[in-house]
């Protein structure tokens, strides 16, 4: 689930949020889906991570966070 992706599912790979090497489990709770392209950004210093209500977010290798905005809910005054 990477900030602006819109690969289907059956594109992409399980990955381990927490990965296994460092006590992560393989379960749901603590995998996301990602396409190949987004899950080598992770493994090279992206991050991407889920709050418990499900929310989404994707931070750059600086910490930063990756915010989009979708162009047909901004109101022009």
């Amino acid at each position: 689930m990477f900030a602006g992706c819109d690969a289907p599912p059956w594109w992409c790979e399980a990955h381990h949020l927490i990965h296994w090497a460092f006590g992560g489990e393989t379960t749901l709770d603590n995998t996301g889906l990602l396409c190949e392209r987004h899950h080598g950004k992770v493994h090279a210093g992206f991050r991407v991570e889920r709050d418990p209500d499900g929310t989404w977010h994707t931070h750059r290798p600086d910490g930063t966070e990756i915010l989009l905005t979708r162009p047909d809910l901004l109101v022009s005054v």
